[in-house]
């Protein structure tokens, strides 16, 4: 499931609730559900000690949300129909038991509740993950933002630096887009953009990132992808500029890092000025070795 973000108190603060449930988020799933379980059954077991006057059913509500939450409503509904049966189990061995139907209309209204909490749960789950997903994409591309890269970035890029693999960090320019939407209308400049992104969306990776971070300015983060790699990709997404339709012109540049340790603002930055020299040369993709690694003079042209 992708990450989601605590919710926020008016202030613009993540809330108390916000971070509690962002830790849970974080809790696998299937060990999560057998702990829920076992919290179910101490529960019945308080609920048999306790008698018939304990106010069980709030606590039973507690793992099942838990399991809602962090495995989703499969999990919270399991736990549901449990959390009844175990309170069901508790109540006939009472002394002073209610009348059979009684007790099976308590375990069957016990076992609605508990449903819904776990369909309100999970619901809200889905709608929290839905709702950061959409905040993390581009409307016009369907891309990362800005602000989404460097998140998702992060991760990768510290397991990156952890096991010395080589990354790259690219970034791209849509040549001529003001010109376009000033001729043919937004419309048509939106049109370059969108079928920019659906190459990228063609040639890279399920593991790579692209994000649009500007108005027609895009950056790559390729994760073990060394100079030969990076090269070979930047020539197919050259060569695929021609065949798109519309055909597009886009300025590359690109740094690569071989150990991995990548400052993705200032990766970004270079670049960025790769990309700014590729343009005014009109010479192809501009790739460079980060300062200091082994041959690192720029390469230039499509392969």
């Amino acid at each position: 499931m992708p990450d989601t973000v605590p919710s926020a108190d008016p202030t613009g603060h993540p809330s108390r609730a916000g971070h509690l449930l962002a830790v849970l988020q974080q809790f696998p799933p299937g060990p999560t559900t057998v702990g829920c379980l076992a919290v179910v059954a101490g529960i019945g077991l308080l609920d048999w000690v306790a008698g018939h006057g304990f106010a069980s059913s709030v606590l039973y509500v507690i793992p099942v949300g838990v399991a809602a939450w962090v495995a989703g409503q499969r999990a919270g509904q399991l736990l549901a129909v449990v959390s009844a049966l175990v309170g069901f189990a508790a109540s006939l061995f009472e002394t002073d038991r209610l009348s059979a139907a009684m007790l099976t209309f308590n375990a069957v209204s016990r076992g609605g509740l508990y449903l819904l909490v776990a369909w309100l749960v999970s619901g809200q789950r889905e709608l929290v993950e839905r709702t950061h997903e959409l905040a993390a994409r581009d409307p016009l591309t369907g891309l990362l933002n800005r602000r989404a890269l460097a998140e998702r970035a992060a991760p990768v890029l510290a397991q990156a630096r952890r096991e010395r693999l080589p990354v790259t960090v690219a970034y791209a320019d849509v040549d001529q887009l003001k010109l376009t939407n000033d001729q043919g209308g937004h419309g048509a400049g939106d049109q370059l953009l969108s079928a920019f992104a659906h190459l990228l969306r063609h040639e890279l990776r399920a593991s790579d990132l692209a994000a649009r971070i500007g108005g027609d300015e895009f950056a790559l983060v390729l994760v073990d992808a060394d100079e030969d790699g990076t090269a070979d990709l930047l020539g197919r997404l050259h060569r695929g500029q021609d065949e798109s339709d519309p055909p597009l012109s886009v300025s590359w540049g690109a740094v690569v890092v071989p150990d991995g340790a990548v400052d993705l603002e200032r990766a970004l930055d270079a670049a960025d000025a790769l990309m700014y020299e590729a343009k005014q040369r009109r010479d192809g993709p501009r790739i460079e070795l980060s300062p200091g690694a082994p041959g690192g003079t720029p390469r230039s042209g499509p392969r």
